[in-house]
């Protein structure tokens, strides 16, 4: 099973506006090392431009933090001398991702990659190469592929749905005990109707989303920043960013977000198949249970409302305008600063928040209704 573009996807090489092979950790697995160990690259051997990190083996990045065998065009060394079978296992499969449960195989495409997320821009809508099942023997499958049809629905706004889809999941984890066949009730659209209009009653703070939004964004960005990573995205940004945390003028600010939603709407398909993408690829993952799907939303939307914000100060920097070419570049690095590993993601949930489950309120705030 697979989304539809899957198989349109197809490297842009030396044509790539942002090359995977920079600014990040890239994995080699331990076949791979110990092929590279006879293998000579600028006469030292492959392993040698290898280092141990925390979650295993990375290639080490040099001084321009590029990969090592990222030639001046933009193409792999490596492939050029020894053809792709030299690639590890990251390298040669990247951007696209592979789960295998049992009886079944789910291929997706990660939103780290220019080209995918020009797939996701092309597309009016997502769909796959099977239908998803609205009644599945695995409950789990049956939940994602409820969350996404939710999201999915573009009679409501894509903040709401984020909102209506999680208080169903909410919902679902605080049950005790539920069938697929129950899951159909948050299906009715009176359900979903009633579910909306209480959204759009909840009172809200447009300065505490900012400002948390804003303080997120720091959060995220902080060892980055450090490592001198990503930095002609995220440096100028962030110390805006911390101007704005110190002081602000409020009635100023308001203006300008609302000025910014309305250029931001204009995305709205291309975020909603970023999220449908996002939902099918990584909310669930073979051997996960339901408390780690909520999770995974959780982070799943931190990651696109940290993406809404680089670009609202991104949208400031550059005198009120924004380009896709410009939201692509933050959808991507946000999309590589934000691709943690589930026991890493886990680990930050619970150092950064008081809860690992948020409440619904605290995504409503982040999200933001009015």
């Amino acid at each position: 099973m697979k989304p539809k573009y899957y198989d349109h996807f197809h490297c842009t090489a030396d044509k790539c506006p942002m090359t995977c092979c920079m600014q990040w950790k890239i994995a080699v697995d331990e076949e791979t090392y110990e092929g590279w160990k006879d293998r000579e690259f600028k006469g030292k051997t492959l392993d040698s431009f290898v280092m141990e990190s925390d979650n295993g083996k990375i290639i080490c990045l040099n001084e321009e933090r590029k990969c090592p065998f990222l030639n001046p065009k933009g193409l792999c060394s490596l492939v050029l001398e020894h053809g792709e079978t030299i690639l590890s296992q990251t390298c040669d499969i990247f951007p696209r991702q592979i789960h295998d449960f049992e009886g079944r195989r789910e291929c997706s495409l990660v939103s780290c990659c220019p080209a995918v997320v020009d797939l996701f821009y092309r597309e009016d809508e997502v769909e796959f190469t099977y239908p998803l099942e609205k009644e599945s023997i695995d409950l789990l499958f049956s939940i994602r592929n409820l969350m996404i049809e939710i999201v999915k629905n573009k009679k409501y706004p894509l903040p709401f749905s984020l909102l209506m889809a999680f208080y169903i999941l909410l919902d679902i984890y605080g049950k005790n005990e539920l069938t697929t066949g129950e899951l159909s009730q948050y299906r009715e659209e009176s359900l979903l109707e009633e579910l909306s209009v209480k959204i759009h009653e909840v009172e809200s703070s447009w300065e505490d989303t900012f400002e948390e939004d804003n303080e997120l964004w720091l959060d995220m960005v902080e060892n980055y920043r450090k490592e001198g990573l990503y930095a002609e995205y995220i440096e100028e940004l962030s110390r805006l960013a911390e101007e704005l945390t110190e002081q602000y003028d409020r009635r100023k600010i308001r203006k300008k977000m609302d000025s910014f939603q309305e250029a931001f709407g204009k995305y709205e398909n291309l975020f909603r198949n970023y999220l449908v993408s996002e939902f099918f690829t990584n909310m669930l993952i073979p051997e996960a249970d339901l408390e780690g799907m909520v999770i995974m939303m959780q982070w799943i939307a931190m990651e696109f409302v940290l993406i809404r914000h680089g670009l609202f100060l991104k949208w400031l920097q550059d005198g009120e305008s924004i380009s896709y070419e410009t939201v692509r570049d933050y959808m991507v690095v946000i999309s590589r600063m934000t691709g943690y590993d589930e026991e890493d993601i886990f680990e930050y949930m619970e150092n950064s928040f008081q809860s690992l489950v948020w409440e619904w309120g605290y995504m409503a705030l982040i999200t933001g209704i009015d």
